[in-house]
């Protein structure tokens, strides 16, 4: 295949098909939605990495469920991989997420959404302006719930 990596949903094959398919060097992430129970059984099953979301209205997935801050930071305090928050994350309320645990955030319409489109130049300088800007939020300690992998 030659992938590094693959981000399981809750659908998809589980991580020891996954693993098996890729190798021991593969990054294996899942989805957990709002359930410890999930990331916990993710951990347990060798997953590098468990994703919650989403934590704000979402434009790319408006059907998603609701996930808590709190479940955030109870994954942090239970787990030793990495926590990945999504959805509807944007600048403004990213900082929140990593206060809560978060190591890193997937965003999508906060990064890439409303472009003014009228020349390629253009937008990669919005891009890279709403690159910046989340960055930041990794840059700097943000409270108590930050954690050292947190900065940058």
């Amino acid at each position: 295949m030659g992938a590094q990596g693959v981000h399981l949903g809750q659908r998809d094959v589980d991580c020891s098909y996954a693993r098996a398919r890729l190798g021991p060097e593969a990054i294996i992430g899942i989805t957990c939605h709002d359930s410890l129970t999930l990331a916990q059984t993710a951990a347990s099953d060798g997953a590098d990495y468990v994703a919650f979301g989403s934590f704000f209205p979402s434009v790319t997935k408006p059907e998603a469920a609701p996930a808590a801050l709190d479940t955030l930071s109870k994954a942090c305090k239970q787990l030793n991989i990495p926590l990945v928050a999504i959805g509807g994350i944007n600048a403004d309320n990213g900082g929140s997420l990593i206060e809560a645990g978060a190591s890193m955030l997937a965003v999508s319409h906060g990064l890439f959404g409303e472009l003014d489109q009228s020349n390629v130049e253009d937008i990669r300088q919005q891009v890279k302006q709403r690159a910046e800007h989340l960055t930041a939020l990794f840059t700097r300690q943000v409270g108590a719930g930050a954690r050292s992998s947190n900065i940058i």
